[in-house]
């Protein structure tokens, strides 16, 4: 199947999620939140996610076939 940007977020999300779990672990929690945010800017919309945002992804044959449309 074709990959959309979705996906890789999904992907990248899950990892995320386990690296700010071991952080909170080890972490007091006034450096976790610090941890937490700085992370979750980089793999957000100001970062990573953002940064997928702005690539060309293949249109998949749905789109590309207007389906649901009048053309």
């Amino acid at each position: 199947g074709m990959v959309k940007k979705t996906h890789i977020v999904e992907l990248v999300n899950r990892r995320v999620t386990d690296i700010l779990d071991v952080a909170e672990a080890a972490l007091p929690p006034d450096q976790f939140r610090a941890f937490r945010k700085v992370t979750l800017n980089a793999f957000g919309r100001k970062g990573l996610e953002g940064e997928l945002d702005g690539l060309r992804w293949p249109v998949d044959s749905e789109e590309r076939e207007g389906r649901g449309r009048n053309i």
